[in-house]
């Protein structure tokens, strides 16, 4: 509509949640929305669509996706360099509350990266971001994941980011908080009063919608009811009333004056885009965490995670023994040459992480976290956790030098992963003579057959004792994936088990992809396909990706 509230007009229809709108420089509008249709993993049966980045480039042009995460997404907004800035909640193989990060990527879509937060014990949630006129800093809302949107205001300064090089977190020095008498909501506990939907008019002076109230939320209070008002901030300490009515919540002040347009930003996509894109990896040993120096890196792997495409409670179905696990699928690995670069193929539009493997097939390193490609986009990145500050080696690139490597598939029952069909059969071949449930003298008590026991099998139950996977809690540190970390690996290649058994390397390699990829038992949440699974038999992707 036009300022002046005239020329209203409708942009998008359907059964959609189309909501926090951006205008784009060029002419679009950017917004979140359920058209994926992926359901949320962690929830508690009221139904709940995730909602991700989308744009409209006109009216009467259809939508389109920007964002192929497969969790919650919100609040888009420009920055200054023409960059779309906004929130996402990343819980990939961790804690389901503690992670909602600022990320930024082009008006297109391409070029997904994080701006802070992605791994940070204070605060938890990054919320409304917006950038600061006339400046290169950010302001954004403090927030909890168990409540409201709404806490104490920060602001962030990225040129001051950098990682904490023995713990691996988002150092503080990079933010200021705003308002010192509010706790962090939910790390710190629950504050007394709470900001909302700030709009920085400069780096000392904002309009924020404000509570009294207490921050609904939490499961420890019934303050379900506060309301807020309109309020001019400032950082000398004057918090002034502009506007407020009793049984409202006035929310979201905008300044209805000209202000600067950034730039049209847009990443390398072809003019000819495919299903696929490229990525190009200068050296797998840039680290904040260092890697091992005596495990080389010599290949990545290529996973795909699966959105969840029914039921809306966590867990339901369960995938394997981690808490609200993803259902995933290797879809292959690429080489990585000698001075640690990587120059390969992948789908566009699917939510991919990457780990670091060494000769043996054990995991040195991975993500927690998703990347995509648009059709046709070819990206590149300067190392595996780098520092944000790093720059590509002032070296040729060996793997830039040739045509990109395509993925070599992984063994049967990694696409999509299932237990019976992938780990089930080599415990069957080498295992279970041994380990059958019978008594003799060359027998063991624990039971490696494969008969259903509960949701899983008697084989993936009696294993859990011997599997471990990353804290959801902690950073991932290097040498500390599933195969390093689970007893079952060690006790396999061990020289105790060596004199009943010895796994050829082929079979080991199959057992350390499973530890290192969460140790799953299905690979889909769809219910005919989950009772093929525990059946040994192979399913198709799911129709959902």
């Amino acid at each position: 509509m036009a300022a002046d509230g005239s020329r209203l007009r409708q942009l998008t229809d359907g059964p959609h949640d189309d909501f926090d709108p951006c205008p784009l420089p060029d002419g679009g509008v950017a917004f979140m929305s359920t058209r994926r249709g992926s359901k949320l993993r962690c929830g508690g049966g009221s139904p709940e669509v995730v909602c991700t980045l989308h744009r409209l480039d006109g009216e009467g042009a259809p939508p389109r996706t920007l964002s192929f995460h497969e969790t919650h997404e919100w609040h888009p907004s420009l920055l200054h360099d023409g960059r779309l800035l906004y929130t996402r909640w990343d819980y990939v193989d961790r804690n389901a509350a503690k992670f909602h990060s600022l990320w930024t990527c082009n008006l297109d879509g391409s070029n997904p990266a994080v701006l802070f937060g992605n791994y940070t014990v204070r605060p938890w949630a990054c919320y409304q971001a917006r950038a600061v006129p006339d400046s290169s800093k950010v302001v954004f809302v403090a927030g909890g994941h168990h409540a409201n949107v709404g806490g104490a205001l920060v602001l962030l300064d990225p040129s001051r980011r950098a990682y904490d090089p023995i713990s691996g977190e988002d150092r503080p020095e990079a933010i200021e908080v705003l308002t010192p008498e509010l706790h962090f909501a939910e790390a710190d506990g629950w504050p007394r009063s709470f900001y909302y939907s700030p709009w920085p008019l400069s780096e000392r002076h904002y309009l924020v919608a404000f509570s009294h109230d207490p921050l609904p939320g939490g499961y420890t209070t019934h303050h379900q009811d506060s309301e807020t008002g309109l309020y001019y901030f400032d950082r000398f300490g004057n918090l002034e009333l502009l506007y407020r009515r009793e049984g409202i919540s006035a929310v979201y002040p905008i300044p209805l004056t000209p202000r600067p347009q950034p730039p049209v930003r847009l990443g390398p996509v072809e003019s000819k885009p495919g299903e696929q894109g490229a990525f190009l990896l200068a050296d797998v040993n840039r680290s904040v965490l260092p890697l091992p120096q005596d495990r080389p890196v010599r290949s990545l792997r290529v996973f795909q995670l699966l959105p969840k495409s029914r039921s809306d409670r966590a867990d339901d179905p369960r995938i394997g023994h981690p808490e609200q696990s993803n259902a995933r699928m290797l879809l292959g690995t690429v080489p990585v040459e000698p001075d640690g670069s990587a120059h390969f193929l992948a789908p566009a539009r699917k939510p991919l992480y990457f780990q670091a493997v060494d000769a043996a097939g054990r995991a040195v390193q991975g993500m927690r976290s998703v990347v995509y490609l648009q059709p046709g986009e070819r990206r590149s990145c300067v190392g595996c956790h780098e520092p944000p500050s790093a720059a590509p080696p002032p070296r040729p690139v060996l793997a830039a030098r040739r045509p990109p490597s395509h993925l070599e598939p992984g063994p049967e029952g990694t696409k999509p992963f299932g237990f019976p069909r992938l780990i089930q059969p080599l415990l069957d071949a080498h295992c279970v003579r041994c380990h059958d449930g019978t008594s003799g003298p060359d027998k063991s008590s624990l039971v490696l057959t494969g008969e259903e026991e509960g949701p899983f099998s008697r084989a993936y139950v009696n294993l859990r004792p011997y599997l471990k996977w990353p804290s959801y809690d902690a950073v991932t540190r290097p040498g500390e994936l599933g195969a390093d970390a689970s007893p079952l690996a060690a006790l396999l290649a061990g020289e105790t088990h060596g004199r009943f058994v010895r796994l050829p390397e082929s079979v080991l390699r199959v057992f350390y992809l499973w530890l290192d990829a969460q140790v799953p038992f299905y690979g889909t949440d769809e219910a005919a396909h989950l009772l093929a699974q525990r059946r040994g038999e192979s399913v198709p992707p799911p129709a959902l990706q």
